[in-house]
């Protein structure tokens, strides 16, 4: 009878932002490494005890994996699928895109500026920060056996710094929200809603 050899590990993602639902990564064959549903999966049976597989075969298999893990990790957030974030926009054609949209005056626009540049250090030290615990991670995860309390431990680590930027990017937004007039609230609110139905219908993709 073939043997299973799972390994689950829960991330506390903290996302990247809206979601925020946990990931569970489970490892049962490094050779056959997919995303489902926001969950990292390793699909697989083998007759562990029953076939010896070739040194190199599993090299190669576990390589494979580790290059998957790497766009994974590195693709805007733990629970972020592959594909689905582009780049992050540049903060003056953010500012001209509100600009635009909520018909922001001068004024108001050069408030928004101030926001902007008042968070920007903050943002930028915790992501110094969480660059190597994101490397870290992946050397813990690329190893053949990964220590499962060492890997759990960094991922909770990414997490929390995750956590602060986002409850930096609410400060900043409250902070824009009360320079708003009524009718440029409304209009805010709205397009918040529709990134929410667009993003919801990417993640079901």
């Amino acid at each position: 009878m073939s043997a299973v050899n799972p390994i689950g590990l829960l991330v506390r993602a903290a996302p990247s932002l809206p979601s925020c639902q946990p990931m569970h990564v489970f490892f049962s064959d490094p050779g056959n490494l997919f995303v489902s549903g926001g969950v990292l999966l390793v699909s697989g049976r083998r007759p562990w005890a029953e076939k010896k597989e070739n040194p190199m075969n599993t090299t190669q298999k576990l390589l494979g994996a580790t290059a998957a893990l790497t766009l994974i990790l590195s693709a805007g957030g733990l629970s972020a699928k592959p594909g689905k974030e582009g780049p992050r926009m540049d903060p003056e054609k953010r500012l001209e895109h509100m600009r635009k949209n909520l018909d922001l005056s001068d004024e108001q626009t050069e408030q928004v500026r101030a926001i902007m540049a008042k968070y920007a250090p903050k943002r930028e030290a915790l992501m110094k920060k969480m660059a190597p615990l994101r490397k870290e991670l992946f050397e813990l995860m690329s190893q053949e056996a990964p220590d499962r309390n060492a890997v759990k431990a960094k991922m909770e680590q990414i997490s929390d710094i995750r956590i602060e930027l986002r409850l930096l990017m609410l400060d900043g937004r409250s902070e824009t929200f009360r320079i708003l007039n009524d009718e440029q609230k409304q209009k805010w609110k709205e397009q918040m809603k529709k990134f929410a139905r667009e993003k919801g219908k990417r993640n079901r993709d």
